[in-house]
């Protein structure tokens, strides 16, 4: 959690909270821990691996990106509400901290760095998708 600028401004109390609720799960390489269409709105912290991200373009799969530890997955659908916009695959073996939606929500809701960072996020991800779906 330390590792990731989301949750620097967090309280150490709110942290706990967060650790409390969360589970670490992990992923052998090809494994889906996102599929694009999905309803679940976890996020998850990526701790050891790399994960790829891609999205489905006029039946075309698309890389995205490729992550590594301290980033997080999952965040459009809990910033958004709509199903998953993306898969994310496990390249090498992965372990990620999953939070459940419901405590992301709340951390948003009373923490307004938060939120206005998740929403840059998810802002720079949608625009460098739409260049790279584009061209």
């Amino acid at each position: 959690i330390e590792r990731s600028p989301i949750f620097k401004s967090v309280d150490e109390e709110y942290k706990e909270k967060l650790k409390a609720a969360a589970c670490l799960k992990t992923y052998a390489p090809g494994d889906k821990i996102i599929e694009e269409g999905g309803l679940t709105a976890d996020v998850f912290l990526i701790c050891t691996g790399k994960v790829q991200i891609t999205a489905d373009v006029a039946g075309q799969e698309i890389v995205l990106a490729e992550l590594l530890p301290g980033e997080i997955i999952g965040e459009v659908a809990v910033v958004t509400g709509v199903a998953r916009t993306s898969t994310a695959t496990a390249v090498e073996p992965v372990e990620v901290i999953a939070f459940p939606e419901y405590m992301m929500l709340e951390m948003m809701n009373n923490n307004p760095k938060v939120k206005e960072l998740l929403m840059r996020m998810v802002e720079e991800r949608a625009m460098d998708a739409i260049s790279k779906s584009i061209f």
